[in-house]
């Protein structure tokens, strides 16, 4: 049988192969031609058989599937899954000739092409030592949902978030500065002059199935003294 070319998806997408199928002279010495998936039949390879199909008249592939990401591997890797295709041609039942190629799927999850978070947005990034909301013992800052710039039909899940405040990996307990992600909200509270000026806050945005998929916002956040910032206190001889 003739050399055939390795073959890649990555699903939700579509590709096409013209396969350089055998040929015999004359052509109805070719009984029969049976194709097999890593060994199983065609079926075995999306959940109706769909992601592979072989059209005969024409000696083409049309490798195509969104049904899930499952074939891609479980856990999910950059190299994806390999299925070995292989074709057996009967040759009026007294010759045999093999062959077949590699078909890689690859999970769109992983791919910053198919699948990509926007940044967050926050406003009134300035905080006052010794202040607090009306009602609660801080102030509170809440961040925007991470949009979906690119979602393949919906197969990546939940996003989730990581913060940090100056380098520091924010939680619920942290301080000055905590960090609840349920509810995308930042808490401060603080008496201490030493954090007055600009510090840096960072939102990092994740596909959490995917937690190497993920895009950073990052915000200039103002503290400043009670007496402006910042504070400082001159003592004059007299």
């Amino acid at each position: 049988m003739p050399s055939y070319d390795d073959q890649e998806l990555t699903i939700t997408d579509s590709v096409d192969y013209d396969a350089p199928f055998l040929t015999a002279t004359p052509a109805y010495c070719i009984d029969r031609v049976v194709i097999t998936y890593n060994g199983a039949t065609p079926s075995s390879i999306g959940t109706q058989g769909d992601a592979i199909t072989y059209v005969e008249e024409t000696n083409s592939f049309t490798f195509a599937y969104d049904g899930d990401v499952d074939l891609a591997g479980n856990p999910a890797t950059a190299a994806g899954k390999n299925y070995y295709i292989s074709f057996t041609a009967d040759l009026e039942s007294y010759l045999t000739e093999s062959g077949g190629f590699t078909l890689t799927i690859k999970n769109p999850c992983l791919d910053q092409t198919y699948a990509l978070l926007g940044q967050v947005s926050m406003s009134d990034l300035y905080y006052k030592l010794f202040t607090t909301d009306e009602g609660l013992e801080s102030r509170l800052y809440t961040h925007s949902e991470s949009a979906l710039m690119l979602d393949p039909n919906g197969l990546c899940g939940a996003i989730g978030y990581e913060t940090s405040f100056d380098g520091t990996a924010l939680t619920t307990t942290t301080e000055p500065v905590s960090y609840d992600q349920s509810l995308r909200q930042f808490s401060i509270y603080s008496t201490d002059d030493s954090l007055t000026g600009d510090r840096t806050l960072i939102v990092e945005s994740f596909f959490v199935n995917y937690p190497t998929n993920r895009v950073q916002t990052s915000f200039t956040f103002e503290i400043e003294g009670i007496c402006g910032s910042p504070v400082s206190v001159t003592a004059t001889t007299q």
